[in-house]
């Protein structure tokens, strides 16, 4: 099961304005996709494996590593 955590500012900040509007603003630095034109959730899958495989392979070589800490785990896949 995944679980998300989706924080409403640094301090809570935006909490009020998520409840009144019943939405959750999601900001992504340096994302160049205009998430608008994707209508499948197969089209996002295929957009963030492009963009991220590297990051998503080091964490999951990090995960599975028992022999090294996760940190050296990572810089070798990166």
């Amino acid at each position: 099961m995944a679980i998300w955590l989706i924080r409403a500012g640094s301090h809570g900040e935006y909490e009020q304005k998520f409840i009144q509007e019943s939405r959750v603003y999601v900001t992504w630095d340096d994302l160049d996709v205009d998430l608008s034109k994707l209508h499948q959730r197969s089209e996002l899958t295929a957009a963030m494996t492009q963009r991220y495989a590297p990051v998503a392979a080091a964490i999951h070589a990090a995960a599975a590593c028992s022999n090294c800490s996760s940190a050296s785990a990572i810089r070798s896949v990166l």
